[in-house]
């Protein structure tokens, strides 16, 4: 969790990538997977109402599908864009 909370950091002060859509995009994903990460704490014995371990299960699923979505997403819109450029 350290070092997911040091990357975002990073990436929001010296934005790495060239172009800007990569950098949001690597804010977005670090931010959503330390999100995911914090989850993982509620599938141990810390929480034992087997209700919430459900519930959270679904917030972790759909954390995980928004993630992979707008990851997909952001790859079909270069995909489509070399296509048309090509």
């Amino acid at each position: 969790m350290w070092m997911t909370t040091f990357w975002m950091g990073y990436s929001l002060s010296v934005k790495p990538f060239e172009d800007p859509a990569l950098n949001k995009l690597e804010v977005i994903n670090e931010f959503l997977y330390n999100l995911i990460l914090l989850l993982c704490f509620t599938f141990t014995e810390l929480l034992q109402d087997v209700g919430a371990k459900t519930e959270t299960g679904y917030v972790y699923i759909a954390l995980l599908l928004i993630l992979l979505a707008i990851n997909i997403g952001a790859q079909i819109k270069d995909t489509v864009k070399l296509a048309v450029l090509r």
